[in-house]
C-alpha cells in the first residue's frame, strides 16, 4: 500500500513513487523487500544500504544508519506471546518527504495492518513522517504491556509454588526459559530505543522541531517497555534467590535430621562399646537381669535424648 498526502490519502502506483518524491509530495508506504528494491536506486538509496537490508541477520540492534538525505533502521520483530519465535524483519526509511515501512517477508499481514491502522488513526491534515512513525510503533507494540503483565502473573504463580513447596525438577527449567525470554525482550526494545535516539538527535535536520514531540513520545514508550522488562528481570532474580533459599532450607532440614539421628546414637554406641569389652569383673555379665537392664538403659537414654532435643527445638 502506498499513499500520497495532498489533503487526502491517494493510492500511488509503485512506478510513480520516485516522481512523487521528486516533487516533494509526502509519501507514506508499506511495501515488501522486492518492491522496495525496484525503486531504491531511483530515490537515492545507497548500495551499501541495500546490501545491509538484504543481509540475513538474527541479531538485534544491528543496523542504524544516517545517509545524506535519509535515516533507516532494520528491526527484528518478536511476538511477545511466543518470544523465542521470530516474527520477521522490517526496515524503516524516513526523510522529510517520505516514510517507508519495508517488510523482508513477502506477505506480512500483521505489519501491513499495523501500518494501515497508523494512517487511519489521525486526520489527514495532521499526517507527517514523525507522527506516522509514532503511531506505527504504538500499534506495533500495543499488546506488549499486557504480555509483560502476564509474565509478571506467571512469576507470582511460581512464587506461590515455592511457598507451597510444590517444587519439581521442571521448576528450574522454567526459570531458565524465562531468563532467556526476558533477555530477548530487553534487546528487542533496546533496538527501538537506539533508533529513536538517532531520530531525536536529528543530525540531518530532517524533522521539524514542532513535531519532534512525537519522536520523544515514541522514545518514552520504548523506554517504558524496557524498564518494565528490567523490572521483570529483577523479579526473576528474586524468584531464583527464593528458589535457592528453598533448596538450602530443604538441604539444611535433611542435614539437621541426620545430625539428630547421629547424636541420638552416640550414647548408644558408648553403651555398646562399654558392655562389649566383656571384663570378668563386670557385675552385669553374670547378673540374671543384666541383659534386660542394658535394654532398659538404652530405652531410657533414647527417651532422654528425644526429650532434650525437643526441649531445644531440634526436633
Amino acid at each position: 500500500m502506498r499513499y500520497v498526502v495532498d489533503n487526502t490519502l491517494q493510492p500511488v502506483e509503485l512506478e510513480d513513487v520516485p516522481k512523487m518524491i521528486a516533487s516533494h509530495s509526502l509519501i507514506l508506504a508499506y511495501m515488501d523487500l522486492k518492491e522496495f528494491l525496484q525503486i531504491a536506486p531511483m530515490i537515492g538509496v545507497k548500495q551499501s544500504t541495500i546490501d545491509l537490508l538484504c543481509m540475513e541477520t538474527v541479531h538485534f540492534r544491528s543496523s542504524y544508519y544516517l545517509a545524506e538525505a535519509y535515516v533507516f533502521g532494520i528491526f527484528q520483530l518478536v511476538d511477545v506471546k511466543h518470544i523465542m519465535e521470530s516474527s520477521g524483519r522490517i526496515a524503516i526509511f524516513a526523510t522529510t518527504d517520505y516514510c517507508f515501512v519495508v517488510s523482508a517477508d513477502p506477505d506480512n499481514r500483521f505489519v501491513s495492518s499495523v501500518f494501515e491502522s497508523a494512517l487511519t488513526r489521525c486526520k489527514v491534515e495532521d499526517l507527517a513522517v514523525e507522527k506516522v512513525l509514532y503511531l506505527f510503533f504504538d500499534y506495533l507494540l500495543m499488546e506488549d504491556n499486557v504480555a509483560l503483565e502476564d509474565i509478571e502473573f506467571e512469576f507470582d504463580l511460581l512464587e506461590d509454588r515455592i511457598v507451597a513447596k510444590k517444587i519439581d525438577e521442571e521448576f528450574y527449567k522454567i526459570l531458565i526459559k524465562k531468563k532467556r525470554e526476558l533477555f530477548v525482550l530487553h534487546n528487542y526494545y533496546e533496538q527501538f530505543i537506539e533508533f529513536a535516539d538517532m531520530l531525536e538527535e536529528n543530525e540531518l535536520g530532517l524533522f521539524k522541531d514542532k513535531r519532534k514531540k512525537y519522536l520523544k513520545m515514541m522514545n518514552t514508550k520504548f523506554n517504558r517497555l524496557k524498564q518494565n522488562t528490567l523490572m521483570l528481570r529483577e523479579n526473576l532474580v528474586q524468584l531464583r534467590e527464593a528458589y535457592q533459599a528453598f533448596l538450602d532450607y530443604s538441604l539444611n532440614s535433611v542435614m539437621k535430621l541426620f545430625t539428630v539421628v547421629t547424636t541420638l546414637f552416640l550414647p548408644l554406641t558408648l553403651i555398646v562399646g562399654w558392655y562389649g569389652m566383656n571384663f570378668t569383673s563386670m557385675p552385669e555379665l553374670t547378673w540374671k537381669y543384666g541383659y534386660i537392664y542394658v535394654i532398659l538403659l538404652t530405652i531410657v537414654v533414647i527417651l532422654l535424648c528425644i526429650w532434650v532435643f525437643k526441649r531445644k527445638k531440634l526436633m
